[in-house]
């Protein structure tokens, strides 16, 4: 089998889209120098004719919501169905199941397992049912928890006749892996739930974490970043005693650190972030949050740690602020402090219905992953950076009909689904200056009824399900602008599982998503988009639109837009200009 395909991406240049010819990975811009950057694109965006473009996209965002569960899907991402069960590979091979954890990195690539005849194998797919079989096995073994980093190193945990292995594995290279952890020729009895973090150079060897148990001892989490087999670290004993439930996430190699949720007979759960920056196997631990002796009364299971190691996701439930996301930032290391907010809560708008009254989640997934990025932008520290976050979560109820499909939801159902939600962070100008953290409205990705590909959704498992996108839909370089990213999971519907990627990238910065200027916006989620952008001049490689071609789009825009932006009280976009959300409890000290 060849990967020449793969090859070819990593030889072909960059043409008019960026004065940047390397993937987000590799570039070596300073803060700074992206700071001065956006100071010049935002200087060609103050055109008349753009601003004005600009300004009426916040009233059209809410009619391209329009969602049709029985037709169409959301208008903010371009989706991509990696690989369903039933499907025949390139290589003729049968995928009769697929497991529920998916992971995908910048690049694109999908990361799953696949189940056949007679076990199962590990592939990866970066186009629509274009899935390559990675492990190449021929056994019977049975491949879990697949993690995928951005320079294509995968690792899973495999199981065969009662024993364990933890390996990684190269997308580069199909049938090549280093053999990491062994029940059979080490003395553990059990490994479990192993989580890989990004490395600097292609070449060099991941930090893998995974859960490991000795003999008759009690679990402990163990990582290794050697390439060798038996030669990690033990991380921590987590309490020494039964646990009922462990999730781990890793951050970058070179950061050495982990967030991780796990719970024991005595307790409903903690979140911990383990870390080692020094490289010198003295493991330390940070209490992020605990149900034992504290104001927390329930912990989700699964939480996420950004790539940079400074910013942790999760849901949690709260006696003072109540159910909600939730994220501790650190502007350093987790021990030496860090802020604790509630981005997102219960009582947080999402909509308005058709008399005005507002409409909120009626709960947040505890048990699927809160996925978490941080695009650090603009000055040193946190200041003019974005973190994006996607959960899982029910409205109260669905939103008003849409005008243009009768009977149908204008923005989503009432039922659970997964959600995507930006968070900005900016410097008010007060003495001395004050960080506020502003969260745009979630805007709903898929949701159980909704039909995808032919087949009617079920459920929804969030695993690994967030990068920023070093490579464009098309296969071509891309310079992430704030908000791009690429989200994967694996959806549950009447035709079987099906690998799912949807992609939100707006490659020239200017508002407008890129498939929204290649092929319009559909509007009432029957898929024929009724705002064809192209045809007013629009380009996702040129910010610029000429005034006449933008004066008719505008136009086009308010004859669809004015009765419903009015009847949404203009609430998208952001939850409260100038106002700072949600919960925050305070500066931590490590614990």
């Amino acid at each position: 089998m060849t990967l020449s395909w793969l090859t070819r991406w990593r030889c072909r240049k960059l043409k008019d889209r960026s004065s940047s010819t390397l993937p987000f990975r590799e570039r070596s811009q300073s803060k700074e120098r992206i700071r001065r950057s956006d100071l010049r694109r935002g200087r060609r965006i103050a055109a008349p004719a753009v601003r004005s473009c600009i300004a009426a996209i916040a009233a059209f965002s809410a009619l391209v919501f329009s969602r049709a569960p029985a037709l169409g899907l959301s208008p903010f991402y371009e989706y991509a169905v990696i690989a369903h069960e039933g499907m025949h590979t390139g290589e003729g091979e049968y995928l009769a199941g697929i497991k529920p954890e998916v992971s995908v990195n910048e690049d694109g690539w999908v990361a799953f397992i696949a189940t056949m005849d007679p076990g199962s194998n590990l592939f990866a797919g970066q186009a629509p049912y274009d899935a390559v079989n990675i492990s190449m096995s021929k056994g019977s073994q049975q491949f879990t928890f697949p993690q995928i980093n951005n320079h294509g190193v995968i690792v899973t945990r495999e199981l065969l006749s009662g024993n364990s292995v933890v390996r990684t594995w190269r997308l580069s290279n199909p049938g090549d892996f280093t053999l990491l952890a062994s029940t059979t020729l080490s003395a553990f009895s059990q490994l479990t739930l192993p989580t890989i973090g990004n490395m600097l150079f292609p070449n060099s060897d991941p930090i893998v974490g995974f859960l490991g148990r000795e003999g008759d001892l009690p679990f402990a989490y163990y990582a290794n970043d050697t390439g060798y087999r038996d030669m990690q670290d033990k991380v921590s004993g987590l309490s020494g005693t039964v646990l009922t439930s462990f999730r781990s996430m890793a951050a970058a190699t070179e950061k050495r650190t982990f967030v991780a949720q796990y719970s024991t007979k005595s307790d409903n759960g903690r979140i911990v972030v383990f870390s080692d920056p020094g490289d010198e196997g003295l493991w330390e631990s940070t209490l992020i949050a605990t149900t034992v002796g504290s104001d927390w009364l329930n912990l989700g299971n699964t939480p996420g740690i950004s790539d940079n190691g400074r910013v942790v996701a999760f849901v949690g439930e709260h006696r003072v602020a109540g159910p909600g996301i939730y994220i501790a930032v650190a502007v350093g290391a987790f021990r030496a402090g860090f802020q604790l907010r509630r981005v997102f809560g219960i009582n947080d708008i999402i909509a308005y219905d058709e008399n005005g009254d507002p409409i909120t989640f009626a709960s947040f997934e505890f048990v699927n992953r809160v996925g978490v990025l941080h695009q650090e932008r603009g000055s040193p520290g946190l200041k003019d950076d974005c973190i994006l976050l996607v959960f899982s979560a029910t409205p109260i109820r669905a939103s008003r009909d849409n005008p243009a499909a009768p009977g149908r939801p204008l923005l989503f159902s009432e039922k659970r689904g997964i959600w995507s939600l930006r968070v900005d962070i900016e410097e008010e100008l007060r003495n001395p200056p004050v960080l506020q953290y502003h969260a745009t409205t979630p805007v709903p990705v898929l949701q159980e009824g909704d039909v995808i590909d032919g087949g009617t959704v079920e459920g929804l498992t969030l695993y690994d399900p967030l990068s920023l996108p070093a490579v464009g839909s098309d296969g071509a370089p891309h310079v992430p602008q704030p908000g791009d990213h690429y989200v994967a999971f694996s959806a549950l519907t009447d035709q079987g599982v099906k690998v799912v990627r949807g992609a939100r990238l707006d490659t020239d910065g200017d508002g407008l998503m890129d498939h929204w200027e290649t092929t319009g916006i559909d509007m009432d989620g029957d898929q024929r988009p009724e705002l064809k952008l192209h045809l007013f001049g629009a380009n996702p490689l040129r910010k610029r639109l000429d005034s006449a071609s933008s004066s008719r789009w505008i136009q086009a825009v308010d004859e669809r837009v004015r009765p419903v932006h009015s009847a949404m009280g203009g609430c998208y976009v952001r939850r409260g200009a100038g106002r700072e959300s949600g919960w925050e409890h305070g500066n931590h000290a490590a614990h």
